[in-house]
């Protein structure tokens, strides 16, 4: 055999032996459930960074010791966000030593083991549960609440410079958003998804979009199960309603077609229902004119 016709023989034996080892067919990836697929390891599934890539933290921020000090330890927490961080951190640091000190605080709280210990299991779980949750025609409310967990940390940690490479923008329309459209659409059958999008409602604040898609999100749940949410005003008491009232407007503005919904039950409905209508469109003063 010819060296030539060797070394093609030896690379085509290699490229085949790398694909058998990270490519599934279509019937495996049918095959593959959420439980196979997740990972509660406490540590990055992949954490493959070019060192000679990596910014250089001592040239950077060269006129504060202990700033460099701690953003050191901290990319050695989170190889797969040191960019992020470094960049993050070169904007808004300062010569004044008062001011990095308020910034080297804000960053150590990132060193706590509890705070590692969420990022690793966002970082290894969430995404392989959206490609779960989008892949199915059902979404279960164990699902739905370890999403509504999963994100809500995603959603605190991006503030601080962190899942950097976790989602593209592509992914984060294409996972996460249908994740909570699928639940929103599901709070028909059970008033613990519409509960859960109260609660990302509530959550999310850094990724503004999602922020102000979230409030619609909120109203097409309650659309869903317009009793459903009577039944939760109700198991409330008489303190909490005027609050929880507010989940039927969207940035505090009324919604046409969900208090025509009210009122439309209210007319076709038992005396319980009829009362909590009553007094739930008037915590938001809206009467019949």
């Amino acid at each position: 055999m010819g060296k030539l016709t060797f070394a093609l023989f030896l690379v085509t034996i290699l490229s085949l032996n790398a694909c058998k080892h990270t490519v599934k067919t279509k019937e495996e990836q049918n095959n593959t459930t959420f439980d196979s697929i997740v990972s509660h390891d406490l540590e990055p599934i992949v954490s493959h960074k070019d060192e000679s890539q990596k910014p250089n933290i001592e040239s950077i921020f060269n006129h504060d010791k202990d700033l460099i000090n701690v953003l050191t330890k901290t990319v050695k927490k989170y190889p797969d966000d040191s960019a992020s961080l470094i960049d993050f951190y070169a904007r808004i640091s300062s010569k004044d030593p008062s001011e990095n000190h308020k910034h080297i605080k804000r960053i150590e709280g990132l060193l706590s083991d509890s705070i590692v210990d969420q990022y690793y299991l966002v970082h290894n779980n969430l995404k392989p549960l959206m490609i779960s949750i989008t892949g199915s025609d059902t979404v279960s409310i164990t699902q739905a609440k370890e999403f509504v967990k999963y994100y809500s940390f995603y959603d605190d940690f991006s503030g601080e410079s962190l899942f950097s490479e976790l989602l593209t923008d592509d992914e984060n329309y294409r996972l996460a958003w249908e994740s909570i459209r699928k639940i929103a659409h599901t709070s028909s059958k059970d008033t613990t998804y519409i509960s859960l999008i109260i609660e990302l409602n509530n959550n999310i604040s850094n990724n503004v979009e999602l922020a102000e898609a979230m409030e619609d999100f909120k109203i097409e749940s309650i659309k869903n199960n317009p009793i459903g949410f009577l039944d939760m005003f109700l198991a409330r008491k008489s303190e909490g309603r005027e609050t929880f009232s507010y989940n039927i407007t969207l940035f505090d503005d009324p919604v046409a077609d969900l208090i025509n919904i009210y009122k439309e039950i209210a007319a076709n409905s038992e005396i319980k229902y009829q009362k909590a209508i009553k007094e739930l469109l008037e915590y938001q003063t809206i009467t019949d004119k």
